[in-house]
């Protein structure tokens, strides 16, 4: 990966994103996500990492994508999840 900011997008069916950057671009970008956020979508969020999907990842999938981001080292920043759902119950 370079010096700045990355957008990893996975092949598969069901449309994702991780984005990775520093943490003052990811306090940006993830502020300006929120201002436009869709109702229904699944975000994740840990310190300079976050992942989005707007369009149906299965409960296995959501699940996935936490415990990924769950299990980076621990830089102060605990696991945020914003939804308008529960999607983790």
């Amino acid at each position: 990966m370079g010096s700045g900011p990355t957008t990893l997008v996975p092949r598969g069916d069901v449309p994702f994103f991780v984005f990775v950057g520093s943490a003052a671009d990811a306090d940006e970008v993830w502020s300006m996500y929120q201002s436009q956020r869709a109702s229904g979508t699944f975000d994740v969020r840990r310190g300079n990492v976050f992942a989005i999907s707007d369009a149906g990842l299965t409960a296995p999938d959501r699940a996935r994508v936490k415990a990924a981001l769950s299990s980076l080292p621990d830089r102060g920043s605990p696991v945020l999840v914003v939804t308008g759902q529960d999607w983790f119950g």
